[in-house]
């Protein structure tokens, strides 16, 4: 499935590559991104007591639709607008409890849908344009088949809402083309799963990613 979803995400971006128009100081675009993520170790806690899961580096890719503002309207501001469906996933390493560690199986996985708008200086003549962003959205937090030596821990997801920050810049390739260099800090309220024995459990959600993207304007 992860596979095929990079794929997918690079054939729509280089499908579209001869559609493009003469040059263009705003509109419509498709972003696609793959990058390294990183999460801190996750506080759990339920009635029994807490723990801690430590997962793996993971990656992450997203799609975006979105639209550049350009520099005609700058009554609106100058920078962009987009909607983003990413996809984040992280492997279970270790699971820590107060007796002790041991080792951990099962993945973390992130579906998000994000809103988001990134402001960017007028001044645009040189080829690097950095920016910076906020968003807002939901995430869906899937917690797959995790175990602890082999014995079940929670198999469960829950819907959140999810808010993101962000910085980079795009580096102008050709009059439609941009590759992006960015980073992103990507956050969740509270999400709430039930362990293997039916318990409730609060658990956290942050991630750190650092990103590349191609975005081509129409």
């Amino acid at each position: 499935m992860d596979k095929r979803l990079a794929r997918l995400l690079t054939f729509l971006l280089f499908a579209l590559l001869p559609l493009s128009a003469p040059a263009a100081d705003e509109g419509p675009y498709l972003s696609a991104s793959f990058g390294g993520s990183y999460l801190p170790e996750i506080e759990n806690d339920n009635s029994a007591g807490s723990f801690n899961l430590d997962l793996d580096y993971g990656y992450a890719t997203s799609l975006a639709l979105g639209y550049d503002l350009g520099t005609k309207h700058s009554e609106l501001g100058t920078g962009r607008v987009e909607i983003e469906f990413g996809y984040r996933t992280h492997e279970l390493k270790e699971v820590a409890f107060l007796e002790g560690t041991v080792d951990g199986a099962g993945d973390l996985n992130v579906l998000s849908i994000m809103l988001s708008t990134y402001a960017e200086p007028e001044d645009r003549k040189d080829d690097w344009t950095p920016y910076v962003g906020l968003g807002i959205g939901a995430a869906r937090i899937i917690l797959d088949r995790t175990s602890i030596s082999g014995d079940p821990l929670i198999d469960d997801t829950d819907w959140v809402f999810a808010g993101q920050v962000g910085l980079g810049s795009g580096y102008r390739i050709s009059d439609h083309l941009t590759l992006d260099l960015g980073y992103r800090f990507f956050a969740t309220t509270t999400p709430e799963f039930k362990d293997a024995t039916g318990a409730k459990v609060d658990s956290e959600y942050q991630n750190h990613l650092v990103q590349a993207a191609i975005r081509l304007t129409f």
